[in-house]
């Protein structure tokens, strides 16, 4: 939620603003200091759409953009073919599909796993049927965002704004897109937290008791392993 609003309000902006010589700010040199307002849109809404597909985790991160997002007013679409649409429902968001949430969203928050089916998900093509001036936060893996595609859109506004915490190379050392204005990034700090750290090892663990218990395999990258003879004996 913080890349979000930083999209909307200019933050990367107001962190550069030129002073004069006596310390006051150059408003002559301030290009901007609030981008966009939470109640724009023609149908009197800003839209977020959340693209998921991701282990629990990550689902219950999403959750709570998604819950935040309704409380400032945003009508949430979800596009996310793990999650049953009641759920999606129950904090307040929308289902649709994947071409609706492109056309249809001012911002778009991205909460996906990384995996061959997701590299490049956000590609030309998928900029190319975004709104004029859409805003985007990705904070799930950076191999999901074409990063060229991505400089290419903002170079020429189709994308207003982007957040990205994560990058396809880390750290992202002579990236273009840390020369855009428009782009905010920060050092892959999604679960720098005493607390998250201390989710992925419970998360970890369940995965890991769950499988030697009942069997139950969630989250799993290589399903071609569970057809091996040393997991049947197993189970």
């Amino acid at each position: 939620m913080t890349l979000l609003t930083s999209d909307a309000r200019g933050v990367y902006t107001i962190s550069v603003t030129p002073f004069t010589e006596e310390g006051a700010i150059d408003w002559d040199s301030l290009d901007r200091v609030v981008d966009f307002y939470f109640e724009a849109g023609s149908d009197g809404l800003t839209i977020l759409g959340m693209m998921g597909e991701a282990p629990k985790l990550t689902q219950a991160e999403s959750r709570a953009v998604a819950e935040r997002a309704v409380l400032l007013g945003m009508d949430v679409l979800v596009h996310d073919p793990m999650v049953d649409d009641a759920l999606v429902v129950a904090v307040g968001a929308r289902p649709v599909s994947w071409s609706e949430l492109l056309t249809s969203s001012h911002f778009i928050s991205v909460h996906v796993a990384a995996s061959e089916r997701t590299r490049g998900l956000l590609d030309d093509a998928a900029f190319g049927r975004m709104k004029e001036g859409v805003r985007l936060v990705n904070c799930s893996r950076g191999a999901v965002v074409n990063e060229e595609a991505l400089l290419q859109a903002l170079r020429t506004g189709k994308v207003a704004a982007a957040a990205m915490d994560v990058f396809e190379s880390e750290p992202p050392f002579g990236s273009p897109l840390l020369e855009m204005p428009q782009f905010t990034a920060t050092p892959h700090l999604v679960s720098s937290t005493f607390e998250a750290q201390i989710a992925v090892a419970e998360e970890l663990a369940e995965q890991v008791r769950d499988f030697f218990v009942s069997g139950e395999v969630r989250g799993i990258v290589n399903p071609e392993v569970l057809e091996g003879p040393e997991t049947e004996s197993k189970s």
